[in-house]
C-alpha cells in the first residue's frame, strides 16, 4: 500500500523528485506502546515538518493497522502481491507457515528448523524457481538448515 498526503503528483523530471518529495520509510512502535495511537501522532505530527510538497509512505502493514489514515493520509495505491509471490506463500501455508509472520527471521528459522527434509527442499526449489533471492539466506546457511 502507499499513501500520500496529497494526491495528484504530476509528471516531474528526476531531478525535480527530491524538492518534491518525501518519504517516509519506517515507523517503528516498541510493542508495550503500540495500541495507543502514537505511529499516528508521530506521523500527524511530523508531516507539518517536511519541506517538500509531497510526502509518500510505503505501508505494508496499513492494511492490519491503519495509522497513516489515522493521521491524515490518504491511501493512493494499493499494490497486490505477484503471481509468483502468492505461489511460494501456498507451499509456506502447505507447511504450516503463518503468512502473517514472515517478516521474522526468528519465526522463519524455528519453523524451516522443525520441517523435515523433504519440505525444506520443497520450500528451496520454490524460492529458487519463482526468483525470491531475499529469503534464499535461510535455505543456504550451511548451518542453521539441513
Amino acid at each position: 500500500m502507499g499513501f500520500g498526503l496529497l494526491v495528484g503528483l504530476k509528471r516531474i523530471k528526476f531531478a525535480e523528485v527530491n524538492q518534491k518529495l518525501s518519504i517516509i520509510s519506517r515507523v517503528v512502535v516498541h510493542p508495550k506502546y503500540r495500541t495507543i495511537g502514537l505511529g499516528a501522532t508521530l506521523i500527524r505530527d511530523t508531516l507539518p515538518l517536511a519541506s517538500t510538497d509531497y510526502v509518500e509512505m510505503p505501508a505494508d502493514m496499513a492494511k492490519y493497522n491503519p495509522f497513516a489514515e489515522k493521521a491524515g493520509m490518504r491511501k493512493i495505491m494499493e499494490q497486490p502481491p505477484q503471481d509468483d509471490a502468492l505461489k511460494i506463500a501456498m507451499i509456506l501455508e502447505k507447511r504450516g507457515f503463518n503468512i502473517q509472520l514472515l517478516r521474522s527471521e526468528k519465526y522463519n528459522l524455528k519453523k524451516l528448523q522443525s520441517l523435515k527434509p523433504d519440505d525444506v527442499e520443497l520450500i528451496r526449489e520454490a524460492f529458487s524457481k519463482y526468483n525470491r533471492p531475499r529469503f534464499m539466506k535461510y535455505f543456504f546457511r550451511s548451518s542453521t538448515i539441513r
